[in-house]
């Protein structure tokens, strides 16, 4: 698979490939100072803005996908833990 440059010049964004779902944009750490709190605000507000049908719609999809996302990062998280440092 071959990826276009952008038309600005610049390269694409790293692409990962993760499970099934082919190769998506890799989401780099969280700036410093974000902590719990802010993510939970953020999700809030982000919950906020969403209809009833979407926010349903999400309900589902989480009750579905939740276990499996939270089992891969268990798992990326134990490999990570089990790495040795440089």
């Amino acid at each position: 698979m071959t990826l276009a440059r952008h038309t600005d010049g610049k390269p694409p964004p790293k692409v990962v490939s993760i499970g099934n779902n082919g190769a998506m944009a890799k989401i780099g750490r969280l700036p410093r100072g974000v902590g719990p709190v802010g993510i939970a605000l953020t999700a809030f507000d982000l919950w906020t803005r969403l209809s009833p049908a979407q926010r349903r719609q999400l309900m589902r999809l989480t009750r579905k996908h939740g276990p499996t996302v939270a089992r891969a990062v268990a798992k990326s998280a134990s490999a990570r833990r089990a790495r040795p440092k440089p």
